[in-house]
């Protein structure tokens, strides 16, 4: 780690990486929008891996469609923006969301 960082920078330059602090955060750079978002993929991945897992599917089985229903509309939004990452983690061809 340590050879790729300058040793003209002293404050990243130390011998060891354990030794650096922890920098802090800017707050104005969080997205509650996005953070709401990955929370409902967690929920629908960890959901779908518990349905999979009471019938006995196994994760390496494809599936040919997932259906996601929730009553929010804003939900099946997101849930239709971060397809993509829920149907790899499920394993399936198709994600439906209703």
């Amino acid at each position: 780690m340590r050879n790729g960082i300058s040793e003209d920078d002293k404050d990243l330059h130390q011998e060891s990486i354990h030794f650096l602090q922890i920098p802090d955060f800017n707050e104005s750079l969080l997205n509650e929008a996005v953070e709401k978002r990955v929370q409902r993929m967690q929920s629908a991945i960890e959901n779908g891996r518990l349905v999979r897992d009471r019938k006995n599917i196994s994760l390496k089985t494809p599936l040919a469609s997932v259906t996601i229903v929730d009553q929010d509309e804003g939900a099946c939004k997101d849930f239709e923006e971060i397809a993509s990452y829920i149907t790899d983690e499920l394993n399936c061809l198709e994600l439906i969301t209703s």
